[in-house]
């Protein structure tokens, strides 16, 4: 049961970190062209279920990094 609960945790963090680092250049791009607006978030999609739902509707917390974060950490694996 923990193994499970790590394993699904893990999966969540990935799906997290791919989407809002796949998002962060159409953000930045969006922000230049639009000035003095506010900054657009992205809706962050977690498919660790085994079917897409928005992060507020997965019952557990999620981390999410930027890419920025994720270079100055190294990290190569989340497995």
């Amino acid at each position: 049961m923990k193994r499970n609960h790590i394993n699904v945790l893990s999966q969540a963090t990935l799906a997290a970190v791919v989407s809002l680092g796949a998002g962060t250049p159409a953000a930045q791009a969006q922000q230049s062209g639009a000035r003095g607006s506010s900054a657009l978030l992205e809706e962050v999609i977690v498919t660790a279920r085994k079917r897409e739902e928005g992060s507020q509707d997965v019952p557990m917390s999620i981390s999410a990094f930027n890419a920025n974060q994720i270079e100055a950490l190294k990290v190569r694996d989340l497995t």
